[in-house]
């Protein structure tokens, strides 16, 4: 599972078109969201970096079974982060909730925390590493592999899920993109070699 920031502008019910009920918003929303990842792996690198060039580097590495595509942040807003929306106090915890459904349902094997800095507090918020709530454990860097702690973190998570954090894909600074490759070519190339648990992903 990799989690980004937030997807950007996704318009699910067309102008003037009504809400008929909860589930089929959902289903409409499912779909799009496959489609557009299926979509988007088997295309050439964007220029520069992105968050979906990390995921076709995944791809090709470890195949694009069991990849799953998720979000920390639920919603946009005015095509961009919601952070600064009005009703951003809403989005927060309808995003923790649903990122940990998916967590609960998908039972990743690797989560990459891909959501970068500026939200990062926001996902120490869902996931605290410290204090009688915290489910983070086993916590450690790549500082002796040349790996700046600010650009590549490990974690497991709810004593289980292995995880890691990284900045979001589009930094194009040189420890970002080394952190990055460090992770797809060394730490998750091993990984793909390592049994899953049944309902597991990549």
């Amino acid at each position: 599972m990799v989690v980004g920031r937030e997807t950007r502008g996704w318009t699910i019910l067309k102008k003037d078109e009504p809400f008929v009920s909860l589930e089929a918003y959902v289903k409409v929303a499912l779909e799009k969201h496959q489609k557009f990842l299926a979509n988007a792996l088997p295309q050439p690198p964007d220029k520069g970096a992105s968050f979906f060039n990390l995921m076709r580097a995944i791809s090709k590495q470890n195949g694009s079974e069991g990849l799953i595509w998720a979000n920390l942040f639920c919603a946009s807003w005015a095509g961009n982060s919601p952070m600064k929306s009005p009703q951003f106090e809403t989005i927060r915890r309808y995003s923790e909730l649903l990122l940990k459904k998916q967590i609960e349902l998908f039972k990743p094997h690797t989560i990459i925390f891909a959501n970068g800095a500026s939200s990062a507090h926001h996902r120490k918020a869902f996931f605290p590493s410290k204090g009688d709530f915290s489910v983070c454990s086993e916590s450690g860097d790549y500082v002796a592999e040349g790996i700046p702690r600010d650009h590549l973190w490990r974690f497991r998570l709810n004593g289980d899920i292995q995880c890691y954090r990284i900045q979001h894909p589009s930094s194009r600074s040189k420890e970002a993109r080394a952190a990055r490759q460090y992770l797809v070519n060394e730490i998750l190339s091993k990984r793909a070699d390592q049994p899953v648990s049944a309902g597991g992903a990549l």
